[in-house]
């Protein structure tokens, strides 16, 4: 069976490598939250765009929601390339 000793070590490094575990899970969790709180907040401004164009209600206005819209995309493909994934999806 082993030395108390023994066990002692063997539980110890199972802990130590359970601590890493955690480590990583924990850090990958952070990230998807991060692109989840871009998608969130696109989400909100193609909404509050939305209700800019109904109010104004012009083609110039639809094309200031067009030109809006590109750049949160590009910055929510940025953003989630700068957290660690890749650009191209997961």
């Amino acid at each position: 069976m082993g030395s108390k000793r023994h066990q002692d070590g063997r539980l110890r490094t199972a802990i130590r490598a359970n601590k890493k575990n955690n480590g990583a899970a924990r850090k990958q969790e952070e990230e998807n939250g991060k692109f989840l709180m871009v998608r969130a907040l696109t989400l909100a401004a193609v909404m509050a765009m939305v209700a800019f164009c109904v109010a104004i209600g012009g083609g110039v206005a639809l094309l200031f929601i067009a030109v809006i819209f590109f750049g949160l995309f590009v910055y929510a493909v940025w953003a989630k390339a700068g957290a660690g994934g890749n650009a191209e999806g997961d």
